[in-house]
């Protein structure tokens, strides 16, 4: 007994000493549009990455205090979860090609909320909309030739594949 109670405060002391500070977390999830068009189905992260070339995406937070974070996640995961110091986070999502390239052209997305310590806070679904079929990079039709090469796009990047 006497042997646990000097434990527990050693332990007291530490932490008091080390100042005890919880952070909580950030998590944010994402999906694709199918096509460019803004009435299209919603696919997983699974399906849509890809489909759409993203290879991984790009989370950039900050808080009201001048904290960051960056981190690079695999697309397919379809979500990244994120320790953080308490605050008002807000996320920016971009997707990344194979060559570690951003996708400018893939809308980037802002969301935002209140981290809690010790908390995880969903921060909200992103869904991404892919850029046209026809200045994309894939060869979507499966003819070997891609965007402006292909005949399907008739001279037109932000067009589909007749």
């Amino acid at each position: 007994m006497p042997r646990s109670l000097a434990l527990g405060l050693c332990v007291t002391a530490a932490l008091a000493i080390a100042g005890c500070t919880q952070d909580g977390s950030y998590r944010v999830t994402w999906n694709f549009l199918a096509t460019a068009d803004p009435g299209a189905a919603v696919q997983s992260a699974a399906e849509g990455c890809g489909q759409h070339g993203v290879d991984a995406i790009f989370v950039t937070a900050s808080d009201t205090n001048a904290d960051g974070d960056q981190v690079l996640a695999i697309c397919t995961l379809g979500q990244i979860t994120r320790p953080v110091p308490a605050g008002t986070w807000s996320i920016q999502v971009q997707a990344v090609d194979a060559q570690a390239t951003l996708i400018g052209s893939i809308a980037t997305q802002m969301v935002s909320g209140v981290v809690a310590d010790g908390a995880v806070t969903e921060l909200g679904l992103v869904t991404l909309t892919p850029r046209p079929a026809c200045d994309d990079g894939i060869d979507n039709d499966g003819d070997g030739r891609v965007d402006l090469d292909d005949p399907g796009c008739d001279g037109n990047p932000s067009g589909t594949h007749e």
